[in-house]
């Protein structure tokens, strides 16, 4: 009969510990995540990337083989990161930098040699175009 109490004492006391470890998962992972988002991330890609861009034809009306072109010429995207501390503040921070400091983006993205015409279409192949404003470049910061 003891031995009947003994083990059914080990197997309730067993039973208990693998409850309680199961409760404490959840705040342990509570914990886990909260130090991940506290911690600053070791890298961050910074990217450089030059495309040429599409051409939009629109035309008058329906059938009309007279039409405007946009080509948006050659798209540049560039990002970078920097770290903001108090020692290195931006001048366009407001209020105080807690540590160990922010991750700061910039990004630029440049259109160069936007082009405005006006286009005379022969079937599938432009036949004529005429430039409505001269070649542009367009820069955007953030």
């Amino acid at each position: 009969m003891t031995w009947i109490v003994n083990s059914t004492n080990a197997f309730q006391t067993a039973t208990e510990a693998v409850f309680n470890k199961v409760h404490a998962l959840p705040d342990a992972a509570i914990r886990e995540v909260h130090k991940t988002i506290s911690r600053p991330p070791k890298f961050h890609f910074g990217l450089n990337i030059a495309t040429e861009a599409l051409v939009v034809y629109i035309p008058q009306r329906s059938f009309s083989t007279k039409a405007l072109m946009i080509d948006f010429g050659c798209v540049l995207f560039n990002n970078r990161f920097e770290l903001a501390t108090e020692a290195n503040r931006p001048s366009d921070v407001f209020g105080t930098i807690p540590e160990p400091g922010i991750i700061l983006e910039h990004t630029e993205i440049r259109l160069e040699n936007l082009r405005f015409s006006r286009a005379v279409f022969l079937q599938t192949t432009v036949a004529d175009e005429k430039p409505l404003v001269q070649p542009n470049s367009i820069l955007t910061h953030s």
